[in-house]
């Protein structure tokens, strides 16, 4: 499989894996947000590992986009939710988690790959 499968299918699947630990907190009644930022992080790891960035550099882009992806999810569902009136209350976070870690998983990998062209 190629790389850019390999990258496809690893973001993918942890954008479904970051809706799977919404909604599980959520019926819970728990915070994801440690959970979360576990997945973040991972993903980020993973994806520019594949590409050759040195693990400090990859973890302090973890930490960075985590944060982004803290302030991205959280305004964005509260946007979606003012928008759109809707009754299913973990819609917009379910929304905005899927979209955020798709970002942060592309914005990984232009990051990695780029700068692997550059040098």
């Amino acid at each position: 499989m190629s790389d850019i499968k390999k990258t496809h299918l690893l973001i993918h699947l942890f954008a479904l894996a970051h809706i799977l630990v919404v909604a599980v907190c959520s019926f819970a009644h728990m915070s994801d947000d440690v959970a979360l930022s576990a997945l973040t992080i991972l993903l980020i790891v993973l994806v520019a590992n594949q590409y050759g960035l040195p693990l400090e550099v990859s973890t302090a882009l973890a930490l960075l986009f985590c944060v982004a992806g803290f302030f991205i999810g959280t305004k964005g569902a509260q946007i979606i939710t003012q928008m759109f009136n809707t009754d299913i209350k973990i819609l917009p976070n379910i929304i905005m988690t899927f979209i955020t870690t798709e970002i942060l998983g592309w914005s990984t990998y232009f990051v990695t790959k780029y700068r692997n062209e550059s040098h």
